[in-house]
């Protein structure tokens, strides 16, 4: 049985804790606000960003998409995973945002459809269930083997990635994946069980001599792995 992404979440939300993916700040400043605050969240609505059930005036916040700056609110979807940060209002349930940031952790082909709450994309087991939101088709069920996606979601324990977002695309793009570093080797990094060679990689915020497992990194690939290994083209921290 597919599990629940519900259910999952919190486990999911406490793996990104553990790398170091979401964080809080401590302490009042006066205003009766959490400052630099950090979190990670699935857009749940929007009248501001909500995010969580947690209401974020982002009037004046920088909203960054795959590492890109300038961006706007509207360009947001309800079930994008989001990292916000700024200030927490005392009672939890607003605040206010300096960052907006999504990061898409897969863009590319389905390589099978595995049942009808799984696919395989770039070599991850990816799970949906009934509060996935779709995109571009009219469910989950009529995504088919060869279409092009990209989602947004979270990754659970064991390494599957709990679907959250997903949206079928138009064209060809290359293929970006975006996941921790679990090993780094000699022109070669892991990302979420894929060898990665980066040796003719242009590397964006980050040098050879700096790369270490933990670090969160966004690689576009020239072909979707093969038997577990892929050649990036570029690699941002």
């Amino acid at each position: 049985m597919t599990p629940s992404i519900a259910l999952l979440r919190r486990a999911a939300l406490a793996l990104c804790a553990a790398v170091g993916l979401t964080s809080c700040g401590v302490g009042q400043d006066g205003t009766g606000l959490v400052p630099d605050a950090q979190t990670t969240g699935v857009v749940t609505g929007f009248g501001s960003v909500i995010v969580d059930g947690i209401r974020y005036d982002v009037d004046r916040a920088e909203i960054r998409l795959d590492g890109a700056s300038g961006a706007r609110a509207t360009d947001l979807r309800i079930g994008m995973v989001v990292t916000v940060t700024g200030a927490l209002a005392a009672d939890g349930a607003s605040g206010t945002a300096t960052e907006v940031r999504h990061d898409t952790l897969l863009d590319g082909p389905i390589e099978a459809v595995v049942g009808a709450q799984e696919l395989r994309v770039l070599g991850q087991r990816v799970l949906a269930d009934d509060t996935t939101v779709v995109a571009g088709v009219l469910e989950f069920a009529a995504l088919r083997t060869g279409d092009r996606v990209r989602i947004s979601g979270l990754r659970a324990p064991d390494g599957s990635l709990l679907a959250t977002w997903v949206q079928r695309e138009t064209g060809a793009a290359a293929p970006r994946l975006t996941g921790v570093v679990t090993a780094v080797g000699t022109g070669t990094v892991r990302v979420a069980g894929v060898l990665v060679d980066i040796s003719a990689a242009r590397l964006v915020g980050v040098t050879p001599g700096t790369l270490a497992a933990g670090q969160l990194v966004r690689l576009t690939l020239q072909a979707p792995p093969a038997g577990a290994a892929a050649v990036a083209t570029e690699l941002a921290l």
